[in-house]
């Protein structure tokens, strides 16, 4: 059974999108992805970074091509992929919800092949929160079957914060280390949790020092 039947069905099934479901191949991810640090990401020629609403895509032809595709930060979005393996293309979006830009995107991709239906196509979908809206999943499941794609890996919902990097060699995924090592359980959400309200306390901590700074002349 395909994972985009299996996905289908458990999408129906009451308590979904509450707890994190992964679909994957045992000698691919087992119960987590590989890591890879930030540092070797951004070595392999200039990786693409994709902020909210954008994609990328590359071409991997030699050692001089752009290798990765990452996502930094990724929580109540996705990142779905579709990797080419014989050419080593991979095309990537990050996006809240699905949408004319995103399916124009990937259909440009695919475009590009001739003969894509003989064509050996990956598709990875990443992302969401527990207890999110996942109707892009929806979305996702009609495009892949509309053009018979494969889903080979998906990973949704959790409550960690998610930091991806895309291979364009090997296709496959990774979690990646932005500080160059591993993170205890909860500590990326955490961190997130404080950075926001940092950002928030920050413009009353600037209108402080103004009012000291002016005291002071």
């Amino acid at each position: 059974m395909s994972f985009e039947s299996v996905l289908s069905v458990d999408m129906k099934k009451p308590g979904f999108g509450s707890k994190a479901y992964v679909l994957t191949f045992k000698d691919f991810l087992a119960v987590t992805r590989n890591n890879i640090s930030r540092e070797k990401v951004d070595r392999y020629g200039a990786a693409l970074y994709n902020k909210p609403g954008e994609f990328h895509s590359t071409f991997y032809k030699d050692e001089l091509a752009v290798r990765y595709i990452a996502q930094t930060d990724v929580a109540d979005e996705i990142v779905m992929s579709i990797y080419e393996v014989s050419t080593m293309s991979l095309c990537a979006a990050r996006f809240a919800a699905w949408n004319t830009d995103v399916e124009s995107a990937f259909a440009k991709f695919m475009a590009l092949f001739k003969d894509p239906k003989n064509r050996n196509f990956e598709v990875r979908v990443i992302g969401l929160q527990n207890n999110q809206k996942y109707g892009a999943l929806y979305d996702i499941l009609r495009f892949s079957a509309s053009r018979k794609l494969p889903i080979l890996e998906v990973d949704l919902f959790g409550g960690n914060i998610r930091h991806v990097a895309l291979d364009a060699k090997t296709g496959m995924s990774y979690n990646m280390l932005l500080e160059n090592r591993l993170y205890k359980p909860g500590e990326l959400a955490n961190k997130a949790l404080v950075q926001a309200a940092a950002s928030q306390q920050a413009p009353a901590a600037g209108a402080a020092h103004g009012a000291a700074t002016t005291a002071q002349h």
